[in-house]
Order: structure tokens, then sequence, then C-alpha cells
């Protein structure tokens, strides 16, 4: 078996996918055709304006992966001419510098290309509030944090893989749904400050009608937490992050300005279905599937090849960049299945929120429940200029959410 060939043809065919999904994207859309009933819908929303957001730069969204591509290739040759001595004791510092340097390298590689997209599209479109440098310390940010969390895990594998011995791919499957969840805790109380301030609701009305709405649910809820989104952009969202009694709802502070109260009840029922279905944690649950799947493949290899775990713990400190390109490419293809149970999760909170506020409001008010969520839907993908359409490829492999004509239609036929 010629693993470096193996390994080559691995990152080939992960690009190849990926072009031509970014050749679908631009030829394909929208992909009327591909949603049916639901297409019906277009007419309602901006779709020029969006279709204008979503194709420009589209050249320079090309160019950052096929520039990223080529760092990648020109990595894998790197890291797999170096010398390796199965015997040698390659230490985590030498795997934690390997790391740091493939990463910095990625953000340098691709920051004029995430600049354009990132900063230059924002701010044309008016999504964006900072100027260059908030944007710069912005992305800073995220690559610091990005970078440590990455360095954490493979030092957190190697540990484990040599403490464990034959058995750390049993150790390090149980550990991964605990980390999972550790990690979801932490990044409300570490990570989610370095980004926003959170505040209360200071709408006293609207606080007594959100509250009411979890209360007529089951849950009991005395404060609705506000994100300063606007100290970055003008987009409009909420959010659902945590599982057990660390569950929270977040809404960003620009829904308040552009959303009626009957839109802010409607997505505010829809965080709380996810809340109420616990959606993270089966998130979570099944990553550590898929992640146990990987595990086991790798323990299988490592039998094939004849690697015992104190040789793996150099492979994977000698070779961990390696590890990470191939774990990206493998990721990449199990992304749709992911994001379909996403999409099931989304659905599922959609149609809980419209019984939920049919169920604070009464029976009679479940027309104006549906229309609360038409225009929710509406005024959601208008203000973020959200694709109306994509191209069935994409929307397999990336939709985390679905189409906003499939939950215009969804909300429609809802009752």
């Amino acid at each position: 078996m010629n693993i470096k060939k193996t390994i080559y043809s691995i990152l080939f065919i992960y690009t190849f996918v990926r072009l031509a999904l970014l050749s679908a994207g631009y030829y394909m859309t929208p992909d009327i055709d591909f949603y049916g009933e639901a297409s019906k819908y277009l007419a309602a929303l901006d779709t020029g304006r969006a279709i204008y957001y979503y194709k420009w730069g589209y050249e320079f969204k090309a160019l950052l992966f096929v520039n990223y591509a080529i760092y990648l290739f020109l990595t894998l040759r790197f890291m797999l001419s170096r010398e390796f001595d199965s015997k040698n004791n390659y230490s985590a510092a030498s795997l934690a510098a390997d790391i740091t340097r493939f990463y910095t390298g990625a953000a340098l590689a691709c920051l004029p290309y995430k600049f354009v997209l990132g900063y230059l599209k924002e701010k044309h479109f008016g999504f964006f509030n900072p100027g260059p440098a908030g944007w710069l310390v912005l992305y800073l940010k995220q690559f610091f944090i990005s970078l440590i969390i990455i360095i954490f895990i493979f030092i957190f594998i190697r540990f484990i893989v040599s403490r464990f011995y034959n058995k750390w791919h049993i150790a390090l499957t149980l550990s991964v749904p605990a980390a999972g969840l550790i990690f979801s805790i932490l990044a409300q109380s570490i990570l989610l400050p370095v980004f926003y301030k959170t505040t209360a609701l200071s709408d006293p009305v609207m606080n007594k009608r959100l509250t009411a709405i979890a209360a007529a649910s089951g849950i009991t809820a005395e404060n609705i937490n506000i994100i300063d989104e606007s100290s970055y952009s003008s987009r409009t969202n909420a959010f659902f992050t945590g599982f057990g009694p660390w569950r929270n709802i977040y809404l960003c502070d620009t829904l308040l300005s552009v959303h009626s109260r009957d839109e802010i009840e409607a997505i505010y029922a829809h965080e709380l279905g996810h809340y109420i279905y616990n959606h993270e944690l089966y998130g979570i649950m099944g990553a550590s599937i898929a992640a146990a799947f990987i595990i086991f493949l790798l323990k299988y290899a490592s039998g094939i090849l004849n690697i015992n775990s104190a040789e793996l713990v150099n492979y994977i400190s000698r070779f961990g960049v390696i590890s990470l390109i191939l774990f990206q490419a493998f990721y990449f293809f199990i992304m749709p299945a992911e994001n379909y149970i996403s999409r099931c999760f989304e659905r599922a909170a959609d149609s809980f929120a419209i019984k939920a506020v049919i169920n604070f409001n009464g029976a009679e008010g479940s027309k104006n429940a549906i229309e609360a969520h038409k225009n929710l839907f509406i005024k959601l993908a208008g203000k973020n200029l959200s694709n109306p359409a994509p191209d069935r490829f994409n929307y397999l492999f990336f939709a985390t959410h679905p189409a906003i004509i499939e939950r215009l239609y969804s909300a429609k036929t809802s009752l």
C-alpha cells in the first residue's frame, strides 16, 4: 500500500469536489426546479438583490479555495519529505509548533481573499460596521482561538494514545462526547464574551411576553439574553446553545430594531424549540458517533500497518498536520449527513414555534402566528440577503437550514 499516493489521492478528490461545488453554485443558482411547490414563494422575496450579493466577488471565493488547496498540496509535499524515525521521541512541543506554522501559513495565504469577501463585500452591502482595523482584530481573534483549540485537541489525542496503549481508541471514543459537552459550556462562559457583550432585554413588555411564551411551554425564563451584534454587523439573527441546565437562547440586538413584536416572538419560539428538544446535546452525540467511526478506522489502519501505540504517538507528533488535512477532507464528506440532521432540527423548531405561539395566543391567533412566521422569514431573507434557492449540490453539502422558500412553504402548510 503506497501511503503517500493514497494521501494525495484523498486530497485530490476533496479538491475536485469542492471546485465542482463552486462551479455548480455559480451556474445553478437559483435552482428553482429542485424546490418544487416551494419555488412559488420566490415571488415574495427580493431574489435579484440576494443573488447579486451571493455572486458578488465569486471569483475571489473561487481563488480563495484554489489558493488554499495549493497551500495544502505544498504542505503535504513538505511534510511527507521529512525524515521520520518511529523510535525517536517527538515532543508535544514540536507538534504544537508544526500546527502553529501550518495554521499561520494558511491564515496568511487566505488573508487577501478573506479581506475582500469578509470586509469589502460586507461593507459594500452595509453588513459590516467597523473599519478595516476592526475587521483585522476580529480576524485575529478567530485565528488565535481556533489555533489554541486545534493544538489542545491534538495534544489531548497524543496524551490519550500515550496513556492507554492498546485501548486508546476506546478511551478516545468515550472522551469525545464529554469534551463536546464541556466545550458547549465553555463557549458561553469564555468564548462568547470575547466577541460580544451580553445584556438582559431592556424592554419590560417584550421581556414579559417572551418569558410568558416560554412558561406556556413549561420553561421558566427570567431574563432574555441580548448580544450586541450591532457592534460588528447589521445582520439579524438569534441562536441557541448549551445543554441541560446550561441551555441558553440569545437574540441579536439588531433584531429588535427591524422586526415587529410578533416576529420577535416567532424567532424566540423557534429558538425555544431547539431548547426544549435539546438539539445541541443530540448534535454533540451525533458528532461523537462520527468521530468514533474515524477513531476505530484509525485503529484498524494502525493494526494493518503494524504500528503500536508508542509509534503512533510519534506519528501524531511528527505528522499531526497531515492528520489535520486528512480530517478536513474526511469531515467534508461527512457534512451532508451532519447538515441533513441540522435541517431536520430546524424544521422541528419551525413547527414547534408556530404551535408555541398559537398555544400562547389561543387558537384564534393561528392565522396571525402563521403570518408572523412568514413575515419573519421574508424579512430575515431580505435583511441578510440570504440565498433564496441554493443549488441542490451546495444545499446537500453546506445548508444547515432549509432554504427560505422551503420555510415559507412549511409555514403556509403547517396547519
